[in-house]
């Protein structure tokens, strides 16, 4: 990816380029912290359901039903699932940007 001064060597770049790596940690912490909010405040409102078993509900992809029944384990390995998902959308959208040059 070249620098915003290759293009126009007049002006200065104020603010540095992200790094891939950077975008795609950073992209998927704030997409998976601000995800996880919104899902445990609509489902406990919408339909009663604790932090935990909205978190053991993701985990469910994997152990279907039985992800209920797993505790604390299910509801760690839900979170697990659920930022893994949004790291690997947060690499998508970092690739396809750079590739589409948008």
């Amino acid at each position: 990816m070249q620098n915003a001064t290759t293009h126009f060597p007049n002006q200065t770049n104020s603010f540095p380029t992200p790094r891939a790596f950077e975008a795609i940690v950073y992209g998927g912490l704030a997409v998976g912290v601000l995800d996880i909010l919104d899902a445990i405040t609509f489902f406990g409102w919408y339909r009663q359901m604790t932090a935990v078993g909205v978190l053991q509900s993701v985990a469910g992809g994997l152990y279907g039903r039985e992800a209920f029944n797993g505790g604390a384990k299910t509801a760690v390995l839900g979170l697990c699932l659920h930022f893994l998902n949004a790291t690997l959308f947060a690499t998508a959208f970092t690739y396809s940007v750079d590739f589409c040059q948008c």
